[in-house]
């Protein structure tokens, strides 16, 4: 007895069960892992876990398929302990590296930039900051992302209005000596249609909706220009279009808005100042709703 606590017996115990604890995999996990390496991703696991935890997630995971690999599970301290030479040899093969630091993480997506990889770490924690930062790609785990496609769509549609008007300004001062627009209208232009593709971007369901079709479409290379040719003449053809509507208007606007037989039967000054007055404001009506609508 020790005080008022009785002290257990050491032996003739009997074992009523075990309990175990598991780290639960996501229920998607496996098919995300599998659809990644189908489209030629190549998925590594790096945990601060020991060994046979790390195993056994990225068994049951998919990420790790041969446990007898050489070299395909391997540990932080292993990692550190290569030479230079041997780390870029051997990254291609570690498929998990447990008891890691996040030295570890950072070395190890150095290394795979060094092979000439495209290198994309998620990561939910402040350990996996500076590997975030560091990668082509960083993903934080919980924030949602926008679809790189509807990115593309944005930049075509902000490039097409800003050539479009550059060009169209150009040639009006060139030409007349003045431009259509002033600036309170170009800042309201911009305004009005920025809003609008922003809320369409926000909207746009990413992928169209299949979030296969992303992983599946033909990877970009990291050398190839953000314009694409298809994207370039897609941009083109609507710049012209635009410059043609907006030239047309501008230089037929007196016909086409019936100012040409009002301005021929005045004869007094003062009402002809009047009439070219009113018929800018008119003509740069029509200008400002022409690039809103094109």
């Amino acid at each position: 007895m020790d005080g008022n606590q009785e002290t257990l017996k050491e032996d003739g115990l009997v074992l009523l069960a075990l309990v175990g604890m598991k780290y639960p995999c996501h229920p998607k996990m496996k098919e995300a892992v599998k659809e990644c390496q189908n489209a030629g991703v190549d998925v590594k696991m790096i945990t601060g876990d020991d060994v046979s935890i790390a195993k056994d997630i990225a068994r049951e995971c998919g990420i790790l398929m041969d446990t007898d690999e050489d070299g395909a599970v391997i540990t932080g301290e292993e990692f550190r302990g290569y030479s230079p030479n041997k780390i870029i040899d051997e990254v291609d093969k570690i498929q998990v590296m447990a008891c890691s630091s996040l030295d570890d993480k950072l070395l190890m997506v150095k290394t795979l930039k060094k092979r000439d990889h495209i290198v994309a770490v998620s990561g939910y924690s402040r350990n996996d900051v500076l590997a975030l930062l560091e990668a082509h790609i960083g993903i934080s785990m919980g924030i949602l992302g926008t679809d790189e496609v509807g990115k593309e769509n944005f930049g075509m549609f902000e490039l097409t209005l800003n050539l479009a008007a550059l060009v169209v300004f150009f040639l009006s001062a060139v030409s007349a000596g003045e431009v259509p627009l002033n600036s309170t209208l170009v800042l309201w232009l911009n305004l009005i249609i920025n809003t609008l593709a922003s809320m369409a971007l926000a909207t746009e369901k990413p992928s169209h909706g299949t979030p296969k079709k992303s992983i599946q479409r033909q990877h970009v290379d990291k050398e190839e220009p953000l314009m694409s040719h298809v994207m370039w003449r897609n941009l083109l053809g609507q710049v012209m279009y635009q410059i043609v509507v907006v030239l047309t208007l501008l230089f037929k606007a007196k016909s086409i808005l019936g100012f040409e037989a009002k301005m021929a039967n005045l004869t007094d000054a003062e009402e002809i100042k009047e009439m070219k007055a009113y018929f800018i404001k008119e003509r740069n009506t029509l200008l400002f709703n022409a690039f809103l609508l094109c």
